[in-house]
């Protein structure tokens, strides 16, 4: 059932405490998928959290590894023809979305959530936990950051390693500011590209 930040942590803690697992429980096929509601944002609100994924695709992809990353079922969007589409409304991203991507938008007309498809299955508590934490990071910053505009931050010159401690602080720490930049290099280009290019 639907539950806040911290009865998930708990519920997560609780299920594994009552299971029985044998040696190798977890297959590839094994996955973890986290809605966050948003219907508590305005439409500009989640088309930024829509954006500053995009741009962080390859941190959140950097700390759960290449298992999902090579899974069908969590297909980065940087290897789809979705950044195309980035600068079009959220009702056409809607419309040629996948619901097989890393991260699933076509929640939002039936549950208001978007999803999260990333984490593999696994019973550690620290992993889950790190995991959540920055997911909830990353929308409280758009919920609780009045008129942000990704577009404009990068038009003003906000450098990537910048964007990602404030957007994702938790796993930006796994990271330097030069590694940050070099990872978030390709998916940059996405966003700039997206909109056209910046001036």
């Amino acid at each position: 059932i639907p539950m806040p930040f911290k009865e998930h942590l708990e519920a997560f803690k609780s299920l594994h405490k009552r299971l029985k697992l044998g040696k190798d429980p977890f297959s590839e096929r094994t996955s973890i998928h986290v809605h966050v509601n948003v219907r508590e944002l305005e439409l500009n609100q989640v088309r930024q959290l829509i954006l500053c994924y995009a741009l962080l695709e390859p941190l959140f992809f950097e700390y759960v590894g290449d298992v999902r990353k090579n899974s069908i079922f969590c297909v980065p969007l940087n290897y789809t023809y979705l950044p195309n589409l980035y600068k079009g409304s959220t009702q056409l991203l809607k419309e040629k979305w996948h619901k097989y991507t890393a991260f699933n938008i076509l929640p939002l007309d039936s549950f208001g959530t978007v999803e999260f498809r990333h984490m593999y299955g696994t019973a550690d508590f620290e992993k889950f936990s790190t995991w959540l934490t920055s997911l909830k990071e990353l929308y409280d910053f758009i919920a609780t950051t009045e008129d942000f505009d990704l577009i404009k931050e990068l038009e003003r010159g906000t450098g990537l390693s910048t964007l990602a401690v404030a957007l994702v602080p938790t796993l930006s720490t796994f990271h330097s500011p030069y590694a940050l930049d070099a990872l978030l290099e390709d998916t940059l280009l996405d966003v700039k590209l997206s909109v056209g290019g910046l001036k």
